[in-house]
């Protein structure tokens, strides 16, 4: 009997969410067989371990674009440690928390940034909760804009009278 691998094993590997998995079983860029249902008549995945080893290989193909590719897998170490110019060479876009790393700023500033339009995002999510990618050129741009503003001189204390 072969070995198989379950769907949260796959998704853990890969850093996504098992719903990611499911839906790469049923567009059919990975095949598994149905073991059981679960108690809610769901149907219960297993993956061939030979399928698991080649779908990993296919997944690493430089040409693979899907909009889970585009998730960066860094820590936060490493954001903390990058600049602005190895920003521009990424060629993968960040999520709102790195951006946040990044900037040293909360997670729902960006998110605010985002929604009133500063930052410029991409949505990849096909649900109603948004799931935002911040482009690198995107984010270059943002910061150059926020640079270029005129500080303006706010008045200490009370007003004088006069």
């Amino acid at each position: 009997m072969n070995k198989t691998v379950r769907v949260a094993e796959i998704a853990k590997y890969f850093r996504v969410p098992v719903y990611h998995v499911q839906e790469w079983i049923s567009t059919g860029e990975l095949i598994a067989t149905v073991v059981r249902s679960n108690r809610f008549g769901y149907p219960v995945y297993r993956v061939d371990e030979a399928e698991f080893e080649a779908f990993k290989l296919r997944r690493a193909e430089p040409d693979c674009r899907n909009r889970h590719d585009a998730i960066p897998i860094t820590t936060s170490h490493e954001v903390r440690k990058m600049d602005s110019r190895e920003i521009k060479n990424m060629d993968k876009t960040m999520t709102p928390p790195q951006v946040a790393k990044f900037l040293r700023v909360r997670k729902t500033t960006v998110l605010d940034w985002i929604r009133t339009g500063e930052l410029r995002a991409i949505n990849i999510s096909n649900f109603a909760r948004p799931s935002y990618r911040v482009d690198p050129a995107d984010l270059e741009d943002f910061k150059l804009r926020r640079s270029n503003r005129a500080a303006i001189p706010t008045p200490l204390g009370r007003p004088r009278r006069d």
